[in-house]
């Protein structure tokens, strides 16, 4: 019983093989590359946007705390007792 043997020729089939795995590999790498730029572009969109929602929720939560500090002025001032005008009525 004998092992395995070995051809060392290479015939049309090896080189069409190789060729194939080189166009192969050159697709997948410029294709990911491709893929990875869209990404960092859509990565740069959502970037702003979360940058402008945030400004936004800032403001907002201003405005509230304005709102806020009018609502406990204005039950101050309802519970306070009335005080004479200066500015005496007709």
């Amino acid at each position: 019983m004998r092992g395995p043997r070995f051809d060392a020729t290479i015939n049309l089939g090896h080189v069409l093989t190789f060729i194939g795995f080189i166009l192969a590999g050159a697709g997948a790498y410029y294709g990911v590359r491709i893929d990875l730029t869209a990404i960092g572009i859509r990565l740069g969109v959502v970037e702003t946007q979360i940058s402008k929602i945030t400004e936004l929720l800032i403001t907002q939560s201003r405005q509230e705390e304005r709102i806020n500090q009018f609502e406990r002025r204005l039950e101050k001032v309802e519970r306070s007792p009335p005080q004479a005008s200066a500015f005496p009525s007709r």
